[in-house]
C-alpha cells in the first residue's frame, strides 16, 4: 500500500500537521454529531491538499457528542476514537481516524431532512430521488437510506443509524437520479444498500440498528 502523497500538502501556519480540528456542529435536533458531517468535513481537507482526493471509506464505532479532530497516524489510544476510514487521490492511498475532542460542538445548524425524502419514490427494495435537494450528496444518500430502511424494515429495536459508506469514487455534486437499492439484511442488525448515480453503481452504504 502506497503512502499518500497528498498529505505532504496539509499545512497550517507552513506547518505540516498529523492533526486537524474539524469544527463540527449538531445537525437539527439531534445530540451527537451526524456522520454525514464527519464525512464532508474529512473530504474539504482531503481536496484542499488533492483535488482528486475523496473519502473511500468511513466506518464509525462510537457516536460524537463533541467536535472532533482528524488524525493522519494511527492513535495509540482508542477510547476516543469515533470512526476511521480512508481517503484515495488519483494515484495513492492513505488511512485516516476521527477522534472525539473535549471540545465542545460549534454549535448547531437547521436541518430540513423531510424536504429530501418527500419527492423520492419507493418501489419494492429501492427509493429514487429525481431532484437534487439544496443539500449535500452524501446527505441525500444518508436521509433516501434512512426513509427505505424504515419501510422495509419498520419493527426494530432502536433507530436506523448511518454506520458505514464504501465508494469506488468520488461522489458526484450534479446528477439526475440517486438511487439506493437494499442488497442485504442481517435481521435487527444492519442492512447494506447499493449507491448508484445515473445509473451506476459507485459504491454501498451500511446501516445499522442502534440506540444514539
Amino acid at each position: 500500500m502506497q503512502t499518500s502523497s497528498f498529505l505532504c500538502n496539509i499545512t497550517q501556519a507552513g506547518q505540516n500537521v498529523k492533526m486537524q480540528q474539524l469544527d463540527l456542529k449538531f445537525k437539527g435536533s439531534r445530540t451527537y454529531i451526524q456522520g454525514g458531517d464527519i464525512f464532508n468535513a474529512v473530504g474539504r481537507f482531503a481536496r484542499e491538499a488533492d483535488i482528486t482526493s475523496y473519502v473511500s471509506h468511513l466506518a464509525f464505532r462510537h457516536f460524537a457528542r463533541q467536535d472532533c479532530d482528524l488524525v493522519w497516524d494511527r492513535p495509540e489510544l482508542t477510547e476516543k476514537l469515533i470512526a476511521q476510514g480512508r481517503v484515495t487521490s488519483a494515484d495513492n492511498s492513505r488511512a485516516f481516524w476521527v477522534m472525539e475532542s473535549s471540545r465542545p460542538s460549534a454549535g448547531r445548524y437547521p436541518y430540513d431532512e423531510e424536504s429530501v425524502v418527500t419527492p423520492a419514490i419507493r418501489e419494492g427494495e429501492e427509493i429514487l430521488l429525481r431532484n437534487r435537494s439544496m443539500y449535500t450528496p452524501i446527505e441525500e444518500i444518508i436521509a433516501l437510506t434512512k426513509r427505505l430502511n424504515y419501510e422495509l424494515t419498520p419493527d426494530i429495536d432502536g433507530k436506523w443509524l448511518f454506520g458505514q459508506l464504501n465508494l469506488r469514487q468520488a461522489l458526484p455534486d450534479e446528477y439526475a437520479s440517486l438511487v439506493i437499492r437494499r442488497k442485504s439484511e442481517v435481521a435487527g442488525r444492519f442492512s447494506v444498500n447499493a449507491i448508484e448515480v445515473d445509473g451506476h453503481c459507485i459504491g454501498d452504504i451500511r446501516f445499522i440498528v442502534g440506540a444514539p
